[in-house]
């Protein structure tokens, strides 16, 4: 029979203990219990939003494990979850520590992911977005569109029922703020591994703090093959529509494009690189032809000094800008606009190669087809026929047209063409990856016959041939954006992409506090004052760009396994597993694969 005495002193001095650990009777009563939740794969298709409950992706757990070669940015994400207010919270990291040696903590960043109010199909929705440091900056609040756009709109415009507010100049902060969390916070890290880090096994721990909580760990595992990851043999770009100050394009801007100091338009390049879009659509070009009969660069020449900057590789130009080029139907190409139109193609082709570039290309008439694209063949023609390259977005009928002339078709991708379908279909049904939905975004479609001999047309030519819409930029599918931009580019046979837009218009571009009606389907980015807020669409463009990285990177290495004749069965089985390899692969998977098969590839090398 247990001691009714003992019972109660034995309790007495547990609360005595519970008391000092937090400081005092009354705070431990204050203490709010909350869950932490690892979201995996941290790049996924199903939103967190608020209000409803965690998709499957989220698991209770306090271990993050991530995977990264040298010089490579790696994502991971948890998500804090509380039923009472969690009070300040922060997030702080520790160094990481291995075997091998340590990493700086300041290689770890942290960031929130916003909740934002976005057009998700026809229709908005609800979902975790925008990166930021700074959880305050934005925030939603219930307000309606205008009526003076509901007027024009179609009768989706009643769903668009709140509105971004900016609580100061939206410009963030370089780290982590701390704030309130009254329900759901998710918390995006992304590692960034020296390019001096040894290979090895490191770890870090995060500390989550809060004024009314005791402090809770999250333990960071970094995995750093032995490695370096190889280019991609893919050209990753974006159409940039924004003008630098002071150049003549910037003055006839009948788009509404921003205007950005070189300052500003540096930082964005630098936020493309980081993000492994090196070659970007240009909203530059040729100047005016003088009176002397050479072209004036001086324009394309301060962006190209920009880009050089920030470490964009001298391969290929997309020019957005035609200047004194005839690239389209009007006016018609006669023998004497013809031959100029041949001589200032000549001259540009020149001015490239001065200067290290492989290739130039102007575009033509945008998402032109049927006799649209035939009435421009004799203006590309003459542009070929001085040395300099046409592209185009366009549809499939370009092949047929006029596809011996058209050097660089950006194809829509019949992705979107599936989705474009089923826009109206509430979007609820989107973010549940419904049946409608998750057929629409089937990559297999790209492999059917007709389109696979497309893109065999244009390579027999001597041709790239590269994709957009692929999906839109905006769509809330990152799984989707990471796997077309690197599993999707390869097996399909694609040589590059190039969406529309980094961002789009001036409504996108938000330089004062106060509401901000970003709705973001056709942006990669949300551009602020002084540079961009990345989002869950960004960050997988950029895993894409590295799965294709670790591809390049194992075969180039099986290549050498298999001329050096070393492990003959390991290589052998390697290739037959690259060739087998379905379009529908589960990513993270085949990114631990490719880089077991590189270390015991490399390892037989090595002997």
């Amino acid at each position: 029979m247990v001691s009714l005495r003992r019972h109660c002193l034995g309790s007495l001095i547990v609360a005595a203990l519970s008391c000092a650990a937090t400081g005092s009777g009354a705070a431990a009563s204050e203490q709010v219990y909350y869950r932490t939740f690892i979201v995996s794969p941290a790049i996924n298709n199903l939103a967190i939003r608020p209000g409803v409950p965690l998709p499957q992706t989220c698991r209770r757990g306090d271990l993050l494990q991530v995977t990264a070669c040298r010089g490579e940015f790696e994502p991971a994400s948890f998500v804090v979850e509380t039923r009472r207010t969690l009070e300040s919270v922060h997030v702080d990291a520790e160094l990481l520590r291995g075997s091998a040696g340590i990493i700086p903590a300041d290689a770890i960043d942290i960031r929130v992911v916003l909740p934002t109010f976005k057009r998700i199909n026809d229709y908005p929705g609800t979902l975790n977005w925008l990166l930021m440091h700074d959880p305050g900056l934005l925030i939603l609040k219930e307000e309606p569109w205008p009526e003076s756009l509901q007027e024009n709109a179609s009768d989706h415009a009643r769903h668009y029922t709140k509105t971004h507010h900016f609580t100061r100049e939206p410009i963030d902060t370089s780290e982590l703020q701390p704030a309130d969390v009254k329900r759901r916070q998710q918390f995006w890290i992304t590692v960034r591994v020296p390019e001096d880090a040894a290979a090895g096994f490191y770890t870090s721990t995060l500390t989550i703090t809060a004024a009314n909580a005791a402090p809770r760990k999250i333990i960071l595992h970094l995995t750093v093959p032995s490695f370096d990851l190889a280019p991609p043999p893919f050209d990753y770009s974006v159409y940039h529509p924004a003008y630098l100050e002071g150049g003549p394009m910037a003055v006839d801007n009948r788009h509404g494009y921003a205007v950005l100091s070189e300052r500003r338009y540096l930082a964005e390049l630098r936020n493309m690189v980081e993000h492994g879009c090196l070659n970007p659509i240009l909203r530059a070009g040729p100047g005016p032809e003088r009176e002397d009969g050479q072209i004036d660069m001086s324009y394309a020449e301060r962006i190209l000094a920009l880009r050089r900057q920030v470490g964009m590789p001298d391969k290929s130009i997309y020019f957005i800008g035609n200047g004194p080029f005839i690239t389209g139907a009007v006016p018609e190409i006669d023998e004497n606009n013809g031959a100029r139109n041949t001589r200032l193609a000549r001259q540009l082709a020149r001015w490239a190669k001065q200067r290290g570039y492989e290739e130039v290309y102007l575009q033509a008439e945008d998402e032109a087809s049927g006799d649209r694209l035939n009435r421009q063949r004799r203006a590309w023609e003459t542009i070929n026929q001085g040395g300099a390259r046409v592209f185009v977005a366009t549809g499939r009928d370009f092949n047929e047209r006029v596809g011996d002339v058209l050097n660089l078709p950006i194809l829509i991708h019949p992705m979107h063409l599936a989705l474009d379908m089923i826009n109206r279909i509430p979007s609820e049904r989107f973010f549940a990856m419904s049946p409608e939905v998750r057929d629409a975004i089937d990559l297999n479609r790209f492999l059917q016959p007709d389109y696979q001999q497309m893109v065999a047309d244009v390579h027999r030519r001597g041709y790239r041939i590269f994709t957009y819409m692929d999906p839109m930029a905006g769509y809330t599918f990152p799984e989707t954006h990471r796997r077309m931009r690197g599993l999707g580019l390869w097996k399909s046979g694609l040589d590059g992409t190039a969406n529309w837009a980094f961002t789009h218009e001036t409504g996108n571009n938000f330089v004062n506090p106060g509401p901000a009606r970003w709705y973001g389907l056709f942006d990669w980015v949300l551009r602020g004052k002084e540079g961009i807020f990345d989002t869950l669409s960004w960050e997988a463009y950029r895993e894409g760009y590295d799965d294709a990285r670790y591809l390049a990177t194992l075969r180039q290495t099986l290549d050498q396994a298999e001329k050096s004749g070393k492990q003959p069965d390991l290589a052998r089985d390697t290739r037959a597993w690259l060739t087998n390899l379905s379009i529908d692969a589960d990513l993270d998977v085949w990114r631990h694969e490719m880089i077991q098969r590189t270390e015991q590839l490399l390892a037989q090398l090595r002997r």
